[in-house]
């Protein structure tokens, strides 16, 4: 139910939002990657994969930009309770941030990203009162961008947590649109 509440969401955005796009200074971007769960939550869960989506607004000339991000994740974990059976999680949530675009935003370069809102993780484990709950979350990340007339490929490293949830995302994806704002428009 939630996949497909997401991608439904997922898939609304994009066809809704890039016509628009093409004319305004607004850019639409999704991603996908490998989402590796690190420090004590690396424990009991194995790597999965994570998918974002959203819109990113380029604030003048310098570098800065301001995103909303729709995420989604998955991985499976075994949690003693169970008696180390695997059981699945899914993560899912809303993001605002900044990015900041470093040196000359016509050329392919590095951009810094920092976010914040809120996870929720779903779990089909029957263990503890702790199936699904929700966090205040933030995340912070480093990407590389290649400024493009229509699209932009980028990839981003970046380490989100959420009270005792904490992961590193990998992910490569586009940034489509953004009008004149599009030489500084990173990934959110």
């Amino acid at each position: 139910m939630i996949r497909r509440v997401v991608g439904t969401a997922v898939s609304f955005l994009l066809f809704a939002a890039l016509p628009l796009a093409a004319q305004t200074p607004v850019g639409v971007f999704i991603g996908g990657g490998l989402l590796v769960p690190v420090m004590d939550y690396a424990d009991h869960h194995d790597a999965g994969f994570a998918a974002g989506a959203g819109v990113h607004f380029a604030i003048g000339d310098d570098g800065l930009g301001l995103f909303g991000e729709g995420f989604y994740g998955s991985s499976n974990f075994a949690p003693e309770e169970a008696g180390g059976d695997e059981e699945k999680q899914s993560m899912f949530g809303g993001f605002l941030g900044a990015t900041y675009r470093l040196g000359d935003a016509s050329e392919k370069g590095f951009f810094l990203l920092g976010k914040g809102g809120v996870l929720i993780r779903d779990s089909d484990a029957e263990v503890g009162d702790d199936e699904r709950e929700t966090k205040l979350a933030g995340g912070a990340g480093l990407g590389y961008i290649i400024p493009g007339e229509t699209a932009s490929p980028w990839i981003l490293a970046q380490f989100i947590v959420a009270k005792c949830t904490k992961f590193l995302v990998f992910s490569v994806g586009f940034t489509f649109g953004g009008g004149d704002s599009q030489e500084g428009n990173p990934q959110g």
